[in-house]
């Protein structure tokens, strides 16, 4: 169930968001997920945003508004029969940081060039 007081606290951050084009298509489509229908896992977001053509990658995207702060792990969700778990993801009331957000993808950059690793989606 949706926490209403982060529903609340977030529309006017939601607004402006949608309205200053703040976020790119895919990160827009993860927010506005989560502001609708969160909170979410990585895998119900990726099937519920997935269109068929090539790699759901909506999980990063989540993973990249959390940096930015507009979106936060807000608790586990138990997987399978091992105790295994998986982060839930919601929206928050704060607008994303930019600045995190490209220090993120600079570091996400700089390692897709290192020899061995794959390159970056």
């Amino acid at each position: 169930m949706a926490n209403t007081s982060i529903r609340e606290a977030s529309r006017l951050t939601y607004d402006h968001i949608k309205n200053s084009g703040a976020l790119d298509a895919p990160q827009w489509q993860v927010y506005n997920h989560l502001f609708q229908h969160g909170p979410c896992t990585g895998t119900e977001l990726n099937k519920a945003l997935h269109t068929g053509k090539g790699r759901a990658m909506f999980h990063m995207r989540a993973q990249e508004l959390v940096i930015s702060g507009c979106v936060a792990e807000v608790g586990l969700k138990p997987v399978g029969n091992d105790g295994s778990t998986t982060p839930l993801y919601d929206v928050t009331s704060r607008p994303p940081d930019h600045a995190k957000l490209a220090a993120e993808r600079a570091r996400v950059a700089a390692n897709a060039k290192k020899p061995g690793s794959k390159p970056a989606k």
